[in-house]
């Protein structure tokens, strides 16, 4: 652990929602991580299928670059309040820290629901 004392202010000041946020940023962005996992899922699946026209490859690879897409504004979302507390001086603001690790959740738990679906829903399955 990091000794607080050598931390930015608006990290120490708001310690728990920093370390909620890093935590939701590093299952959405690491290559091992929830979201990653669950990605790999879908892709093997794509993968497999066998349908007139590629259909159902198609239909998970929509899926999977919605999902991808979602994924990317909200880890951005988090990047650029992370920079601004940590290098640029600012205080974390707690409840859009709180917002976004709740987006962030939710979209490891549509993918992971969308990892474990026999088919393509016929609607985009991540969304924030």
């Amino acid at each position: 652990m990091v000794d607080p004392a050598a931390m930015p202010e608006g990290v120490r000041a708001s310690l728990p929602a920093y370390v909620g946020l890093t935590s939701t940023y590093k299952q959405l962005d690491a290559p091992f991580a929830e979201f990653a996992r669950a990605s790999e899922r879908i892709s093997t699946r794509a993968v497999r299928t066998v349908s007139s026209g590629d259909s159902l490859y198609r239909a998970w690879d929509a899926q999977l670059r919605g999902c991808g897409e979602a994924r990317d504004r909200v880890a951005a979302a988090i990047r650029e309040l992370l920079a601004r507390v940590e290098f640029g001086g600012a205080t974390l603001d707690g409840a859009r820290a709180l917002e976004l690790i709740d987006q962030g959740k939710k979209l490891i738990a549509q993918i992971t629901v969308l990892a474990g679906e026999s088919a393509p829903p016929p609607t985009p399955a991540c969304h924030t």
